[in-house]
């Protein structure tokens, strides 16, 4: 049967393709790190499990608020294992536009990738009423935020404790199931979502 699905690529990609270097990225020294196909494939399911226990739901939205890097992807490829629906946002918008399009979108969760990131949903969280958990990239400031690496860990801890065969990994959705809500810039008037299934 053929790959419908973004989770089934993913999965895919990572056991038939194995590679030292699924993913590279810069450190804080300025030397490339790579993350193997083994590697990233722990932390997508640990990240699933995490998200899983947080109470999202497979037609949940889980919205990013992030710079292009790492955690973004894992982010994103853990949210869709999760059946989730994933709603990125451009991180150069300001509070009042992002609170329209949470509003509209109505996610459970919010991955941010800063303190100024963190500090523009902290601004507008209390007028997001389905907004149940904020995780940021980076250790904030803020209060009530969870940090990436405890997700993770929660996720890990539950990994080990109860390994889920390998057909229980990701949520199994329809091609046709939405998979993203992409919203425009808005320059012209109030963003507007785009819709894409798993198969567009």
């Amino acid at each position: 049967m053929p790959i419908q699905t973004i989770p089934e690529l993913f999965l895919s990609g990572v056991r038939e393709y194995p590679r030292p270097d699924c993913f590279s990225y810069r450190d804080e020294s300025g030397q490339y790190v790579d993350v193997s196909s083994e590697e990233a494939l722990r932390r997508v399911k640990a990240l699933r499990l995490g998200l899983k226990s947080l109470g999202v739901q497979p037609g949940d939205r889980v919205a990013l608020l992030a710079e292009n890097r790492l955690e973004w992807a894992l982010a994103d490829l853990g949210s869709l294992c999760a059946g989730a629906v994933t709603v990125p946002i451009y991180p150069t918008l300001l509070p009042d536009t992002i609170e329209y399009i949470l509003s509209e979108a109505e996610p459970v969760v919010v991955f941010v990738s800063t303190e100024e990131q963190a500090a523009k949903i902290h601004q507008i969280r209390g007028r997001i009423p389905t907004l149940r958990d904020v995780i940021s990239f980076e250790r904030t400031s803020l209060p009530d935020i969870l940090t990436f690496d405890k997700l993770k860990q929660i996720g890990q801890n539950l990994l080990e404790d109860n390994p889920p065969a390998p057909r229980d990994e990701c949520v199994e959705v329809d091609k046709d199931s939405p998979c993203s809500i992409i919203y425009t810039s808005g320059t012209t008037g109030n963003p507007k979502g785009v819709v894409l299934t798993h198969w567009n």
